[in-house]
């Protein structure tokens, strides 16, 4: 985690966990592999057989949908991670924040003004820094070009309840303790307290 000043404006910047970029990107690979390696089977049964097996083309259905999906995000990691020197994978400022860890659609900066509140909440033993958003409207705006980002916003809210902006914290260098104070740091505002409805935080 680094501290700059810049412009009388602090930035705190978190950087991805070690290793965890590159557990992404040969991740996705493999599924993309095991995806193209079932459908050619399915395929070839497909055109093979005497017998229509809906199975088999179920099959064959999941693995498109595998290859497509984790493809783009192999093509994501690619273009996102290797060659760059920037390990940033949060940036906090008085401005707002911006989330470098989607690795499919654009990396958002969310004004404080658009979030409500913040906390850590686990889903399935997993933690999560949750950004509760009070703008909305303005958020799908910004997530509109991703449908990969609009599925999971649409699963995030399902989940907690409320509209959120959901960060894996395991992404992230750092306990669920430093990334909180870091967010505390900037806003001065303590977690799952309303946060001041100006464009900056004082």
């Amino acid at each position: 985690m680094s501290y700059d000043a810049v412009a009388a404006e602090p930035v705190i910047r978190i950087p991805w966990r070690k290793g965890r970029r590159m557990f992404v990107l040969f991740g996705s690979g493999a599924f993309v592999i095991v995806s193209a390696l079932l459908l050619w089977l399915g395929a070839s049964r497909l055109l093979n057989d005497s017998i229509f097996s809906g199975r088999i083309l179920i099959m064959c259905i999941v693995a498109i949908i595998g290859v497509v999906f984790f493809g783009a995000i192999a093509v994501g990691s690619i273009k996102n991670f290797l060659g760059r020197k920037d390990t940033t994978a949060l940036a906090l400022s008085a401005v707002g924040v911006t989330d470098q860890t989607q690795i499919v659609g654009p990396s958002p900066t969310m004004p404080w003004s658009m979030i409500e509140q913040y906390n850590i909440a686990e889903y399935q033993r997993q933690l999560f820094l949750v950004l509760q958003l009070r703008d909305v409207e303005a958020y799908q705006r910004i997530i509109e070009s991703s449908r990969t980002m609009r599925t999971a916003f649409k699963f995030n809210t399902r989940i907690f309840d409320v509209p959120v902006h959901a960060i894996t914290i395991k992404n992230l260098q750092g306990s669920p303790e430093d990334i909180i104070d870091a967010v505390y740091q900037i806003t001065n505002v303590p977690p799952g307290h309303p946060l001041a409805r100006t464009d900056q935080t004082q």
